[in-house]
């Protein structure tokens, strides 16, 4: 079966079919197949006593066809075929002949083929099995002063290949006492794979403990039911028998009501199978029992009116605290309404519980008077925690609430669009817990506002809603808190902007009449020296009055105050304009020390088509000579330095690359590049490529830098739309 790919043709005898079913090699073997897109032709003789093992395999070959008196047979798949397939019964085969020899397999393909031809399908077979022989039976069995009959129910129960039991701790006793020889014959067949085993339902406790162990000893699965069953049965593939009426520890029913009708059969399967799938593993249930713990559960509940007597419950048992969401103010009037809190106060009374509620939605002045009529009682009054609403500040927006006479109570309210739904939540000790769908009905009672609820006992779930709650309790807090800090950083942040602003501008007047007069001064000398130290004069002036233009236009961006002139100009003209300055400076410029110029050659690519832009030109000019500007500084004055500006262009946009060979851009400076203060060089403020990004930007652009890929210089471009 392991070689077959494509197909496998088999015909054997009626002992066949139910060994195929029962036996997990041969089972599992044909399923494969199929599971692999390869097909199974199969050819067997169809009777009264293989007619249901005929029918499930039906489930597992592509075709199944009957032949009348057919003993022997033979596999043949598409390169090997096997013969003397005469099955024992409930065994797998121990000798067969096997050949791959091409002729032979042909050979043996050819017989397959005319027998097929010979058989009738299996379907009209069976119908006529069916139609002329069996004969459904619905009885009740007595079993009272009738030894006999224990024995007629056993044959009913232990002759097929599996046993489904649903029963409660009675039934499993008696069953055990009088059942046991054949449980133990049934269970040796399933040591021999000849069938598939027993399987109980039961409501485990600690009064059948022993009992249930005793049934697992014998290697029989059994799980647990949360409720006994009303009705005690047993099911097997062709017959099915159930109690009538209740069953003592001392005594069968006396009654047993016994069918092997199909429509019984199916119902009763049916039944066991979802309560089985619903079911929890008996050594879970075990554990519980042995350590004295609650056996942890999950329940759905339909009805409003259980749902809130559940909640009831639920409060009532709780010892130490109690944590519940309201996810709007109408599900928090409801339950007011509902005498929730009346209950809550007789609950704690006694106890030392902390209470902790939260609304995810806005109280304002007015709900609080609405809420307050609702109060039966009119000592119960919902105040804020530091004064009553009636005599407080009306404008005020509520938080924090309470309710007089229960002091360890507090009610928090929420307004947070991204974290209200409609689920609500109770939760007590942490180890118990409900969910509830709160409808949002505006009239009617409460019960009318309730919907589906989940209930678990399940420490872990309990656990996980309370940490929700917790991290929605502390984040209220967390915003209040982070809210008088925001408000206290604009403040800073406003007063920080106009000191900024004012020094700026206190700067660059006095710093342009120096610049002015210094330089009428140098022209007028002919000292060299004196010409020299005048020069230097000069340019830390102007770095000062570059320093201040750059604050006063970091203040114009984040104040939105930063506004674009725009023209059309040619954007090529531009660069070569500014490059000349840039020679112009370089050639004229002399290191502080006197000692040496830092030469610089600039290579332009693209700048011979005319590119023209809408911008505003000033801003630009700036962008492009902050760029240049940034690569001079960082090239080294002992290194001959070259600058390379690219200008490229396709449909929608215009791209400049200003390239240079110098330091590149340390590691970890490339990610906040263009933030205020990037920088790790004693030159600069880190200004300069902050305010390029933000002209750029309001450009409709983008600006980018990346290191060379020869680890020498780096690249910084930018977009401008066309």
């Amino acid at each position: 079966m392991q070689n077959t790919t494509k197909k496998m043709d088999i015909t054997f005898d009626k002992n066949a079919p139910s060994v195929v079913i029962n036996l997990e090699d041969y089972f599992n073997g044909f399923k494969d197949i199929l599971s692999r897109g390869g097909k199974i032709r199969c050819i067997t003789e169809v009777t009264l006593e293989n007619v249901i093992y005929c029918k499930e395999l039906l489930n597992i070959v592509s075709e199944l066809r009957h032949l009348d008196d057919f003993q022997g047979g033979f596999a043949i798949s598409e390169s090997e075929y096997m013969t003397n397939l005469i099955f024992p019964k409930e065994q797998l085969l121990t000798r067969v002949i096997h050949c791959n020899e091409r002729e032979m397999v042909n050979q043996t393909q050819y017989m397959f083929e005319n027998l097929w031809k010979k058989a009738v399908p299996v379907d009209r077979k069976i119908k006529e099995i069916e139609k002329s022989s069996i004969n459904y039976e619905t009885k009740i069995i007595s079993m009272s002063d009738d030894p006999l009959k224990a024995e007629e129910l056993a044959t009913y129960l232990f002759q097929s290949t599996e046993l489904n039991i649903c029963t409660y701790s009675e039934g499993l006793k008696i069953g055990y006492d009088l059942f046991l020889r054949w449980i133990k014959d049934f269970l040796e067949k399933k040591k021999n794979g000849t069938h598939k085993g027993i399987r109980i339902l039961i409501a485990i406790s600690k009064y059948n403990l022993e009992l249930v162990k005793r049934y697992l000893d014998l290697g029989i699965e059994i799980r647990h039911l949360k409720e006994s069953p009303f009705i005690s049965f047993g099911i097997t593939k062709s017959d099915m028998v159930a109690t009538v009426e209740d069953v003592t520890e001392n005594n069968f029913a006396n009654n047993i009501l016994y069918s092997n009708d199909p429509a019984y059969l199916h119902n009763f399967k049916s039944m066991f199978d979802k309560l089985w799938e619903n079911s929890k593993h008996a050594s879970e249930i075990i554990k519980s029992i042995e350590e004295e713990t609650e056996i942890p559960f999950i329940e759905t509940i339909e009805k409003s009116g259980d749902t809130l007597s559940l909640i009831r419950d639920l409060v009532a048992s709780a010892n130490q605290e109690i944590l519940g969401i309201f996810p709007t103010v109408t599900s928090f009037k409801k339950q007011i309404e509902n005498g929730f809190f009346t209950h809550m106060r007789s609950i704690s009374q006694n106890k030392d519980l902390s209470i902790k509620f939260l609304v995810t939605d806005k109280i304002d002045f007015q709900e609080i008077k609405d809420i307050n009529k609702l109060f039966k009682d009119d000592l119960y009054l919902l105040q804020d925690n530091k004064k009553e609403f009636y005599t407080g500040n009306v404008s005020a927006r509520p938080f924090d609430f309470t309710i007089n006479q229960l002091k360890n109570l507090k009610i928090r309210a929420i307004a947070n669009n991204d974290i209200q739904s409609e689920i609500g939540l109770i939760i007590a000790d942490r180890i118990k817990s409900i969910i509830v769908e709160f409808k949002n009905d505006t009239f009617g009672d409460s019960s009318h506002s309730i919907g589906l609820a989940s209930y678990s006992n399940s420490i872990p779930i309990s656990n996980s809603y309370a940490f929700i709650f917790d991290s929605l309790w502390n984040q209220s807090e967390l915003y209040q808190f982070l809210k008088k800090i925001y408000n206290r950083l604009k403040i800073h942040d406003k007063m920080q902007r106009e000191f900024i602003d004012i020094v700026a501008h206190e700067l660059r007047t006095p710093v342009q009449p120096m610049i002015g007069l210094t330089e009428y001064v140098k022209n007028n000398l002919e000292n060299e020296k004196q010409r020299e130290l005048l020069e230097i004069v000069i340019t830390s002036a102007q770095k000062l009055h570059a320093l201040a233009e750059n604050i006063l236009t970091v203040t114009k961006i984040e104040g939105k105050m930063f506004n674009l002139s725009k023209s059309t100009f040619s954007l090529t003209e531009l660069i070569l304009e500014i490059i000349k300055n840039f020679e112009v400076i370089l050639e004229n410029k002399i290191r502080l020390d006197g000692i040496q110029k830092k030469k610089i050659r600039f290579k332009l690519v693209g700048c011979e088509q005319r590119y023209i832009v809408v911008a505003d030109k000033l801003r630009i000019s700036q962008v492009i000579s902050n760029l240049i500007d940034n690569s001079v500084n960082f090239i080294m004055d002992t290194k001959r330095g070259l600058i390379t500006v690219t200008v490229e262009a396709n449909e929608s946009n215009l791209t400049v690359k200003i390239t240079d060979n110098g330091e590149g851009i340390h590691s970890e400076i490339l990610p906040r590049l263009f933030s205020k203060f990037a920088t790790r060089s004693f030159y600069g403020t880190g200004l300069g490529l902050y305010i390029c990004k933000s002209i750029i930007n309001l450009h409709g652009g983008k600006i980018w830098a990346e290191n060379n890929k020869d680890g020498i210089g780096a690249t910084i471009s930018f977009t401008l739309p066309q």
